[in-house]
């Protein structure tokens, strides 16, 4: 179960890579808030825009999966 974001260019017309949440196990994703994330790009991407995309990757994970005031504390095997 990977979620996918595919990245485009300014212009809307060519992917220039993609960002996807990894299935991390059932207790992982049952017991913790921590997320695998892969990203992918062409290795001679230049480098503002890997940067672009990790930050792309790091607001993801705020958007879709963090809990606000971490609202999962109170679930079991949370700390």
């Amino acid at each position: 179960m990977a979620e996918l974001w595919c990245v485009m260019s300014k212009d809307g017309s060519t992917q220039v890579g993609k960002i996807s949440k990894q299935w991390s196990g059932l207790v992982r994703e049952a017991f913790t808030d921590s997320d695998y994330f892969g990203i992918t790009f062409p290795l001679d991407l230049d480098v503002r825009m890997k940067a672009v995309m990790l930050g792309a990757c790091f607001l993801i994970d705020a958007m879709f999966f963090e809990k606000a005031g971490n609202q999962e504390s109170d679930r079991p095997g949370m700390l």
